[in-house]
């Protein structure tokens, strides 16, 4: 690489993260989202904007030489590994009995009839022409019934709603919900991309959840006592950033074995950061911390704006099908999560809290609509769609749970 093109890419990363991060706390200062502005500030320098008023300097900026896409596609897939990979740290260890009930109802009503009637209404919409018309049904089951653990995580700790049973009982089920559909993602994803070359798509779909369900297995019982054998116990001679550079080894060591046997990534790197999560120690407790603060403030941002810069409102947009989307997909979850929460509440208020709440899509709604429209299941429209239905969803929430906050505490 030459020097100017290095400046380039250094410019290109410079304005992404400075957007990202200042419009980002911008909109957690009022209260929203982050994951909402950053997305935003990637939009600015994308073909809504600086695209369309000005091109030429939207390619001088990020398109000024041949592998600067390239370059920018690495930091893009190292911050949705990453993004998966510090969100696995906080996945529940144990699940109090008290609390067993009103997590299965969570579970069972965000995940059966949002899935469900999203395949079913997903036979109304107009897929894209190079997807596996299977692909594109469970693509849109998965986005009606995702649920952003990442984003109601920050929306429960800046409403100081981290220790309380509401939050407990929505992270738990969301936690557990996203390890399924990453699963059915997985599926999704391989039944696409060999569904032409051998044409047997159920033996795709028994060949890739087995083995996604045995990997992920195998990985969450490995034992605490083989991981200390990586050196990650509590002694003078293992220094934190040694401690770091192991952990971020082990997260690159599961999703290499994970493509190598055809398994989604972000299954994978999630599985990762479970796996980490389980090691209690004081050193590997500031690690994870250093490794999460880190990613959040560098990696994270970029990928948000990065998933930005990708949307057209202006030319790959149809808002009748995006109003359509939303409405139809949030009905399906909300009603289902309020109705079977209502049968334990007896509280209509309160099962709404539950199902507004578990309706936020945030970072897994956009990851899905980046792997989908990277994999071809989806076209630019419904990427546009999917990514403008996870912000919007987002924002309901943490406006919902803000205004709520007295009850839900």
């Amino acid at each position: 690489m030459q020097e100017f093109e290095i400046s380039r890419f250094l410019l290109s990363l410079a304005l992404l993260l400075s957007a990202s991060l200042f419009i980002g706390q911008l909109f957690q200062k009022f209260g929203l989202p982050k994951v909402v502005g950053e997305v935003i500030s990637g939009m600015l320098f994308g073909p809504s904007l600086l695209g369309h008023f000005y091109p030429a300097l939207q390619v001088w900026i990020f398109s000024s030489f041949m592998y600067q896409s390239e370059l920018l596609s690495v930091i893009y897939w190292l911050g949705l590994i990453l993004l998966m990979f510090t969100s696995g740290f906080n996945f529940p260890k144990k699940i109090h009995s008290k609390n067993l009930i009103f997590i299965s109802m969570l579970v069972a009503g965000g995940i059966v009839l949002p899935f469900l009637g999203g395949v079913l209404f997903s036979f109304s919409l107009p897929s894209n022409n190079l997807a596996t018309p299977l692909a594109f049904y469970l693509v849109i089951g998965i986005a009606s019934a995702v649920t952003s653990v990442p984003i109601l995580s920050r929306i429960f700790s800046e409403n100081k709603l981290m220790s309380s049973e509401f939050a407990i009982r929505v992270l738990s089920s969301a936690a557990i919900l996203d390890l399924v559909l990453w699963m059915v993602l997985s599926v999704a994803l391989n039944v696409q991309n060999n569904s032409i070359q051998t044409g047997d798509i159920l033996l795709n779909i028994v060949k890739v959840l087995f083995s996604s369900i045995l990997f992920t297995l195998i990985v969450l019982n490995l034992p605490t006592k083989f991981l200390y054998k990586f050196n990650f116990k509590t002694t003078s001679k293992n220094t934190e950033s040694s401690i770091i550079g192991l952990t971020l080894l082990i997260c690159i060591v599961v999703v290499t074995i994970a493509i190598f046997i055809q398994i989604n990534i972000i299954l994978s790197a999630l599985l990762a950061g479970i796996l980490i999560g389980k090691i209690k120690t004081e050193k590997m407790e500031m690690a994870k911390i250093n490794i999460s603060q880190f990613s959040n403030n560098f990696f994270v941002p970029i990928y948000f704006a990065l998933v930005g810069l990708k949307i057209d409102l202006l030319t790959s947009f149809d808002v009748a099908t995006f109003i359509q989307v939303l409405t139809v997909t949030s009905l399906f979850k909300i009603l289902s999560v309020t109705v079977l929460i209502k049968f334990i509440t007896n509280n209509w208020k309160q099962s709404l809290d539950y199902g507004v709440t578990m309706n936020a899509r945030g970072g897994p709604g956009i990851v899905l609509a980046s792997l989908a429209f990277e994999g071809k299941i989806i076209d630019e429209n419904f990427f546009v769609i999917f990514i403008l239905t996870s912000l919007i969803t987002s924002l309901a929430a943490g406006i919902w749970i803000r205004n709520r906050r007295g009850s839900i505490q």
